[in-house]
């Protein structure tokens, strides 16, 4: 009965997220400014998506319990971490589609539908999970190169 509970939330939780976007996109539109909304959907949906990356790391990657049972199969010690990191990047990605969406769809509906930018905001759906999780790679990379000094 919980898990029903949480998932009708979740559901809910994601329409009023969705409509809150394409009302941002639509209002920023309306004022003549939809030059804003593609990079407000990218800036949104990173800095959301870097704050929930951080929170969930810890878990998925460093405090599983399955990391000593996997390791006794004859999997490679990439494949694990690199399946950890694509459920990372599916979660991640649900939200990029929960937040973009709607604001292409806002986009979209005043400067009419063009092939070239619908290409350019499924990119942007693909690519925006990835934004975050390198800035991190980066900024941890540039700390452990300044220990070694």
């Amino acid at each position: 009965y919980r898990y029903i509970a949480m998932g009708v939330l979740y559901i809910f939780l994601a329409i009023v997220l969705a409509g809150y976007c394409f009302a941002i996109s639509y209002g920023y539109s309306y004022l003549g400014m939809s030059y804003v909304v593609p990079g407000y959907a990218l800036m949104i949906t990173s800095i959301v998506i870097l704050f929930f990356t951080f929170l969930k790391t810890n878990g998925i990657l460093f405090s599983t319990r399955d990391y000593d049972m996997l390791t006794a199969f004859p999997i490679k010690t990439r494949t694990i971490i690199a399946s950890k990191f694509l459920s990372m990047y599916i979660n991640n990605l649900a939200f990029a589609v929960v937040v973009m969406v709607p604001m292409a769809v806002g986009y979209e509906m005043w400067n009419g539908f063009n092939a070239g930018t619908v290409v350019f905001w499924f990119l942007g759906i693909l690519f925006a999970p990835l934004l975050p999780d390198n800035s991190r790679h980066c900024g941890n990379g540039n700390i452990s190169h300044w220990r070694r000094l």
